[in-house]
């Protein structure tokens, strides 16, 4: 191994880790939960309360694994990022209240969206569990629609509110500055 490659190594290596300690520091000054309620909503889309929800429900598969682990509640928040605002991993890892890198926030997407399919999906999402209850689901499809093998439909829409419900109207204000709430449906042919 040449003089220069170690050296390079060693360089690197050592700005890896001021970044880790740059981005603890700022973790460590940014507190989401102490922001207030409305700029929480805003940043997150769910309020603080669903995130603490979230973190209580999740929080035997998403503890850190060693002393130098992140929390619980940082992992939801950059999982959620993600997934509510539709943004890059990397863009989510660099803002202010997260600051984490950006495989750190792919690994930490990949572990909360495990563990809400493994913990949360069973209590809110429930289907048939066996062969006769799915062929009596599908069979009223057939029966209404003329559709085989159908087990529900799912449909999305926006509900325009006017006037918005006081006092958490920055919660229901969409990406185009209407407010709105985002209603998905399950439905049975029933």
């Amino acid at each position: 191994m040449s003089g220069s490659y170690r050296r390079h190594m060693i360089s690197f290596y050592a700005d890896k880790n001021e970044r880790k300690a740059e981005r603890n520091a700022v973790r460590a000054l940014s507190g989401a939960l102490d922001l207030p309620d409305n700029e929480f909503l805003q940043n997150y889309k769910i309020s603080k309360e669903m995130v603490q929800y979230l973190c209580q429900e999740l929080a035997e598969d998403l503890s850190p694994r060693t002393s130098q682990g992140l929390p619980v509640l940082i992992k939801v928040l950059c999982s959620l990022k993600v997934l509510l605002t539709g943004h890059y991993q990397r863009g989510t890892g660099n803002e202010n209240d997260l600051s984490i890198g950006q495989t750190t926030v792919s690994k930490f997407l990949k572990q909360f969206v495990v563990a809400v399919n493994t913990r949360l999906k069973p209590q809110w999402i429930v289907f048939p569990n066996t062969e006769a209850g799915r062929q009596t689901v599908a069979s009223g499809y057939l029966t209404k629609f003329g559709l085989p093998d159908v087990l529900g439909a799912v449909d999305c829409t926006h509900v325009q509110l006017f006037p918005p419900p006081k006092p958490h109207q920055a919660q229901f204000r969409n990406r185009h500055g209407i407010t709105s709430i985002n209603v998905q449906l399950m439905q049975t042919a029933k």
